[in-house]
């Protein structure tokens, strides 16, 4: 579907066509078409099979000819393009805020239904969800320009009813805005603390909600470090880490980053790559981002994967309640019923830190401790940090 230069298929037309804008929601009908066969395919609805196109023709010797299905119910959201606003890209093959709103106005619901009949997900299925196309970072000003571009072009002047997505590696090379690369160049890995994740998410997460409502969904859909140099997001780095092992760096940034996604209030957060890529020792970017090795050793566990496991098992069931964090330790509790779960660590690589969860001293190094506790108290003296008993 994409170009070998990442761009779509319908990118050129935009900026050869005489006639219509790159704003112009009209740039994107065949988008907006493909939208609606994907959603009338693979979402809830069933379509009478003669309206879906698909191919008629065998590709190679064997190849069986696709056949017109509908209602298939596999699907509940669908993203269409990657980082369309590509830092690293000409402004030929990036998408500006603006044609990035009349894009998702075509494919969301064929610009409040103006592109004509089965344009759009919303007419295939109201119920699939559309994803923004997660951008390269947390750009406040692209999503206020989006917005900005809605109210002047659509007659309901809102933004969309979309799932909001952003994409952002811990680098360096921050805080470069996107504009001029962003953390996609000229640096190595770097710890969540270091580069100011927590604050980012939440920053976003307040802006977002503030704006648009508390009921908006969020994603947090790349993320991760990789263990093999010389990749410019490398969690190996011996000025700030000593002498660990990047596979020790990765795990431990990786679940800590979990924890601050989940507890900033996003819905869904993914680590990139459940593999490594046949190109990881070499070292290639991101190439070696992957929670297993790749497919020449066998797919093996790193330790990366055994520690997302772990969390992933005592999350089971728990919902954040609150952060105590202080200066040197990160500490959060997740409840369920009268079972409280407080995952800590040291926020600075190499060091340990003494304090005390409930009066029960804790010695906090970078590597995520749980303490867990049944609950026989219910007030937090924000003042004093101190907890009253149950009367």
């Amino acid at each position: 579907f994409k170009q070998n230069d990442g761009s779509p298929e319908w990118a050129d037309q935009r900026f050869q066509s005489q006639v219509m804008s790159s704003t112009d929601p009209r740039s994107y009908i065949e988008a907006s078409k493909y939208v609606w066969q994907m959603v009338a395919r693979y979402g809830k609805v069933r379509f009478d099979e003669n309206l879906l196109n698909v191919r008629q023709q065998p590709r190679w010797n064997g190849d069986p000819v696709t056949i017109p299905k509908s209602g298939l119910n596999l699907i509940n959201y669908f993203e269409l393009e990657n980082e369309p606003d590509r830092p690293w890209k000409s402004n030929k093959y990036k998408y500006t805020p603006e044609e990035c709103a009349a894009f998702i106005s075509a494919i969301y619901d064929g610009h409040e239904g103006m592109l004509g009949p089965f344009c759009g997900s919303m007419a295939a299925d109201p119920t699939v969800k559309l994803v923004l196309p997660g951008l390269s970072d947390f750009d406040i000003q692209y999503i206020d320009r989006m917005d900005a571009w809605f109210k002047a072009n659509r007659r309901d002047k809102k933004f969309p009813k979309i799932v909001f997505n952003f994409h952002h590696y811990c680098n360096i090379g921050n805080p470069n805005p996107p504009a001029i690369g962003g953390n996609l160049i000229n640096g190595a890995g770097q710890s969540p603390e270091n580069d100011r994740l927590p604050y980012r998410l939440k920053n976003m997460n307040q802006y977002l909600k503030q704006k648009f409502g508390s009921d908006i969904e969020i994603w947090y859909s790349e993320f991760g470090y990789d263990t093999t140099p010389p990749s410019t997001s490398l969690s190996q780095d011996p000025k700030l880490c000593g002498n660990k092992t990047s596979f020790d760096l990765q795990k431990e940034w990786v679940l800590r980053t979990y924890i601050y996604a989940i507890s900033s209030g996003y819905n869904k957060a993914f680590v990139y790559n459940l593999c490594d890529e046949p190109s990881s020792d070499m070292g290639y970017l991101f190439g070696s981002s992957g929670l297993l090795t790749s497919g020449q050793t066998s797919y093996k566990k790193k330790s990366s994967w055994v520690g997302v496991d772990w969390l992933a098992r005592e999350l089971n069931g728990f919902t954040f309640y609150r952060e105590y964090s202080t200066n040197n330790i990160a500490i959060f509790e997740f409840r369920s019923g009268r079972t409280s779960k407080y995952f800590y660590w040291s926020v600075r690589d190499g060091l340990t830190f003494d304090g005390a969860i409930n009066r029960h001293k804790i010695a906090a190094t970078d590597q995520i401790q749980l303490y867990t506790t049944k609950r026989s108290f219910i007030n937090f003296d924000t003042d004093t940090k101190e907890y009253t008993n149950e009367k």
